[in-house]
């Protein structure tokens, strides 16, 4: 996915850091924006040359693509056929972050997946399958059914549309090094009791990643403001590029891969490994905030109870994510030792990631059956097997071998799992000819992340841990080959970062000794914003709380790097006018 050439313009009406897909979308829509605004031609503010790009996009690694082309689950949208509603996205959403999400942003994520489902397919990115994650109470999460991983497909598609855009400017190895403001003006406070400068971005320093400057570097060793994340390194900070800019759109990733920030606010999650590539070091949070923005939330780090553990190198600091659409099609995790049941493997991620820390070396056993490998992907995990992560098991004896216990103790399990899904089976059947049927079921398992609702599942059948949704339960004898991996749970998203609202506009933090004043706009609470400046992706905090729904990532990517690249083009516009007026469209 490598990307155009160059040095840095001098100028370009909008700035999007980050070449994931939460930037890449960011950098279409505000293309797209700004072509339907001025015309064709390329380049300059209404023809006018005073900018020299359009649309800049600025990625400090050498290709495009970051943690967004390793997805390997889905991405979330609406599925009224499978008993969905944005009631209950929504509950499952704000369920999984435990109260700590921002319900307008929430609300603002369900109601666009839809949109943002248009906006892939509209590039060409097919995503027919559809899915069951833990925490969702119906099938909604929208995947690829053959070929490549579902991130490597989107990534691939919108890298090829971001290339061949005759507005946008693709700009490799370099990073972001300062987000430059100014004051202008007086904003009267709640009351008229104080007044506060505007502030609003105008330019960037953009300096090489190899430059000594490197993007993430100071950031392990140097304190931040105020207690915030670690500076950045001022090393080769003589080579920095000023970049004049009408918007700034950061999409720059979260900070999963930076041991020294995560020992900091997640130290309970600091000595396990990473399902991260090492861009994730949360270098642009410092900037922000330097910048002026609020941070939020940087204490929520996710662990995913399920990254593969390498045989050849099992105490690697990265490991390979086991993707939670593994357990949506029928995986089953077993205990070592015992090959017992020991979670819903469909519940929550925090909650499937606790029972797996009390197990012994906090490792399990992943088994699939031949229906549920066959959903799954034969590509994908011969992939797996290939890299040694996972093992094809022709008869029950070879998987039960590979986990080392019993084939009896194994066949007992499975067994015992095959009555439940067939209990709940002819309760499904049941509650079909009595009406109820998989939307009756979905709204009685509201947002608890049981499992409850599509698939084969019954209210009626008792799980030890909760269990209502049994797919392709693995039959001991006639479902094979089956497939094995040792799992743990990794680091795998980090929820806070930039506070942004419903435009994508980043919150300005309280002034010193003063208290944040709101007021009411179109039913949503609105606080002091940098002019300007964007936020989209993981970069951004708010939306997941707590705890991230599995599928909720990448249309998090989609819908506000939607939003932020409308905003940016409507911002980087009004920017030359008198008066900045903040957009707020819906797209």
């Amino acid at each position: 996915m490598s990307g155009q050439q160059g040095a840095p313009p001098a100028s370009a009406r909008v700035v999007v850091v980050g070449g994931g897909l939460a930037g890449l979308t960011a950098a279409l829509t505000a293309a797209e924006q700004l072509a339907a605004a001025n015309g064709t031609a390329s380049g300059g503010a209404n023809g006018s040359g005073v900018y020299e790009v359009d649309v800049l996009v600025v990625e400090k690694m050498p290709r495009l693509g970051g943690n967004s082309a390793k997805a390997s689950s889905g991405m979330n949208a609406l599925n009224p056929q499978g008993g969905d509603s944005e009631p209950l996205f929504s509950s499952d959403t704000l369920s999984s972050g435990g109260g700590a999400s921002v319900p307008e942003l929430v609300q603002r994520l369900v109601h666009d997946s839809p949109a943002a489902l248009s906006f892939l397919e509209a590039h060409g990115v097919a995503l027919a399958g559809v899915t069951q994650l833990g925490g969702h109470s119906v099938p909604r999460t929208r995947t690829v059914t053959a070929g490549a991983n579902v991130g490597w497909a989107i990534m691939s598609a919108l890298s090829a549309a971001v290339k061949a855009h005759p507005r946008i400017r693709v700009l490799e190895g370099y990073s972001l090094k300062r987000i430059v403001t100014t004051e202008s003006g007086s904003e009267p406070a709640a009351g008229g009791a104080q007044q506060r400068p505007q502030v609003a971005v105008t330019s960037v320093q953009l300096a090489q990643s190899g430059s000594g400057a490197q993007s993430g570097s100071g950031a392990q060793s140097g304190s931040g403001a105020a207690g915030g994340p670690a500076a950045p390194s001022s090393a080769g900070a003589a080579a920095a590029s000023s970049v004049r800019c009408g918007a700034l759109v950061l999409a720059t990733g979260g900070y999963a891969a930076n041991r020294e920030l995560l020992k900091r606010y997640a130290p309970e999650a600091a000595d396990l490994a990473t399902t991260n590539g090492p861009w994730a070091a949360g270098d642009a949070l410092q900037l922000a905030e330097e910048a002026g923005a609020k941070l939020v939330g940087l204490q929520d780090v996710q662990v995913h109870p399920t990254g593969f553990v390498d045989p050849a190198d099992p105490d690697s600091a990265t490991k390979f994510l086991a993707p939670e659409k593994l357990r949506g099609v029928g995986g089953l995790l077993l205990a070592p030792g015992s090959a017992a049941r020991f979670a819903n493997e469909l519940g929550r991620r925090d909650q499937v990631a606790g029972a797996m820390a009390e197990l012994p070396g906090r490792t399990a056993w992943l088994l699939l059956g031949a229906a549920a490998a066959a959903e799954y992907g034969s590509g994908a995990l011969g992939f797996y097997c290939s890299k040694g992560l996972m093992t094809k098991a022709e008869v029950l004896a070879a998987a039960a071998a590979s986990m080392g216990v019993s084939e009896a103790a194994l066949r007992g399990t499975l067994e015992a799992y095959g009555r439940l899904a067939s209990q709940a089976q002819q309760q499904q059947q049941k509650g079909a000819d009595a009406g109820a049927g998989v939307e009756g079921e979905g709204a009685a398992a509201g947002g608890g992340g049981a499992g409850g609702g599509g698939g084969v599942g019954g209210g009626a059948v008792t799980d030890e841990f909760g269990k209502r949704v049994f797919r392709n339960a693995p039959h001991p004898d006639t479902d094979l080959p089956m497939y094995v991996a040792r799992v743990t749970p990794v680091v795998h998203y980090t929820m806070g970062g930039v506070a942004i609202n419903q435009q994508a506009q980043v919150l300005r933090a309280s002034a010193p000794g003063s208290q944040q004043h709101h007021d009411q706009r179109e039913g949503q609470r609105v606080t002091e914003v940098i002019g300007g400046l964007h936020a989209a992706g993981e970069v951004s905090g708010g939306v997941h709380g707590h705890n991230r729904l599995g599928g909720n990532s990448l249309l998090e990517c989609v819908v506000y790097g939607r939003v932020a690249g409308l905003a940016a083009a409507t911002a980087a516009a009004a920017a030359a006018q008198p008066a900045t007026v903040a957009s707020t469209s819906r797209i």
